[in-house]
C-alpha cells in the first residue's frame, strides 16, 4: 500500500509495504505522482489524515447521484420543506467497502468519506484510489461525522430530516462493482424515512378562525438507527406520544418524517389536533402502516360539528409545486 499526505501536494511522500531505492522509486512512480499533482492540488484536509493508495495501476472513484423518483404520482402531495430532490442534495457521506463484504473498508480512509456537489460534478478531499481489487460503494445523506461511524447504525430522529440511504448499481439494476477498470459509480439514492402529510381544509358550516396549533400523536418511535446498505431503520425507542407544536391557519398543510411503523387495530393510534384552543382526536381504528419512501396524505376536513379525517391516500415519493412547509 502507499499512502500521500494531500495537504503536502507539492512533495510525495510514498510509502510502500516492501523496501525499494530511491532511483526505482522515481523511475515507477513519475507518471503516477505527474498525474496525481493535478489532481490533488485544489484538495485540502484539515485533519492531515494519509490518504491510502493500493498497489498497482490505480484510478481515483468518481460520483454520479441522483434521487429516485416516480414515474407516476397523485395525491395532494407538494415539495415540502426538509425534503431532498436531486437538484438540493449538496453533501452525502460515502462508504467504499470490499467487494461483498459490506462492513470491511476498501483501504483506510474509505469508511465514511464525505463528498460535495459543485457545479453537478460530486468531488472530496479525500479522494479514494481503486486498483485491481473489487469495490461495493453505499452512500447516505446527510453526512455524520462522527468518528468510528457505524455505517450499519446511522443515528436517525423524527422530524424534518430527510434521511436518503443508496448504493452504486449498474444500468440493470446489479450491483456495482469498482475497480481500476471501472471508476464511476452510479448511486440512486432512496428516501428511508416514511413522510406524512397533513391537508387541512374546513367547510363553510366551520365558523373559527381554523388556527392549528398542535398535531399529537399518541404512539411514535421517535428514535432509530439505519443502514445505510438496505434502508432498514431499527427503533432504539419505545411508542410515545409525541406533538409537534404549529401555527398554521386551514386551509393549509404540514409534514413530517417519521419512522416506518406499522400499527394495527390493537394499537389503537390516534392523531390529535389543536383547533382554535379545542383538542379533537380520531382514532385509526382499522390500524395504519407508515412505510419507508412513502408520503402519506392524511386529509383532515374541519366541519361545523368537528374533524373528519376523510381519507388516507399513500403514494411513492416524489417532488411536485414548489410550497414551503415549515416544521418546528
Amino acid at each position: 500500500m502507499y499512502q500521500i499526505q494531500p495537504s503536502n501536494v507539492s512533495i510525495f511522500a510514498l510509502r510502500k509495504t516492501k523496501i525499494y531505492s530511491t532511483e526505482n522509486k522515481m523511475n515507477k512512480f513519475y507518471l503516477f505522482t505527474t498525474s496525481l499533482a493535478l489532481l490533488l492540488s485544489s484538495c485540502s484536509n484539515s485533519n492531515n489524515a494519509d490518504v491510502e493508495i493500493p498497489e498497482g495501476n490505480i484510478k481515483p472513484l468518481s460520483l454520479f447521484v441522483n434521487i429516485e423518483t416516480p414515474t407516476s404520482k397523485t395525491g395532494n402531495s407538494s415539495d415540502i420543506s426538509g425534503e431532498i430532490n436531486t437538484g438540493n442534495l449538496e453533501q452525502i457521506g460515502v462508504h467504499i467497502c470490499q467487494h461483498n463484504t459490506f462492513g470491511t473498508a476498501y483501504i483506510k480512509g474509505s469508511h465514511n468519506t464525505t463528498w460535495t456537489k459543485t457545479n453537478n460534478t460530486w468531488g472530496t478531499t479525500t479522494p479514494v484510489f481503486l486498483g485491481s481489487d473489487n469495490a461495493n460503494v453505499y452512500a447516505y445523506y446527510p453526512y455524520n461525522e462522527t468518528e468510528g461511524l457505524n455505517v450499519a447504525a446511522v443515528p436517525v430522529t423524527v422530524g424534518n430530516t430527510d434521511y436518503l440511504y443508496g448504493k452504486a448499481e449498474n444500468d440493470d439494476n446489479s450491483i456495482f462493482v469498482g475497480h481500476n477498470q471501472n471508476t464511476t459509480a452510479k448511486i440512486k439514492m432512496k428516501h428511508a424515512m416514511s413522510q406524512i402529510i397533513w391537508n387541512f381544509t374546513k367547510e363553510d358550516t366551520y365558523t373559527g378562525a381554523a388556527q392549528i396549533t398542535a398535531i399529537e400523536m399518541n404512539k411514535l418511535h421517535t428514535t432509530g438507527t439505519l443502514n445505510i446498505n438496505n434502508g432498514t431503520i431499527t427503533s432504539t425507542g419505545n411508542d410515545k406520544s409525541h406533538t409537534l407544536n404549529v401555527n398554521l391557519n386551514a386551509p393549509t398543510s404540514k409534514n413530517m418524517m417519521v419512522i416506518p411503523r406499522t400499527y394495527d387495530a390493537n394499537d389503537a393510534f390516534s392523531m390529535s389536533f389543536t383547533i382554535d384552543g379545542k383538542k379533537m382526536t380520531s382514532t385509526f381504528n382499522k390500524g395504519i402502516s407508515f412505510a419507508n419512501g412513502m408520503k402519506h396524505n392524511i386529509n383532515v376536513k374541519l366541519k361545523g360539528t368537528g374533524i373528519v379525517i376523510e381519507s388516507v391516500t399513500v403514494e411513492p415519493w416524489g417532488n411536485g409545486a414548489n410550497q414551503d412547509l415549515e416544521i418546528n
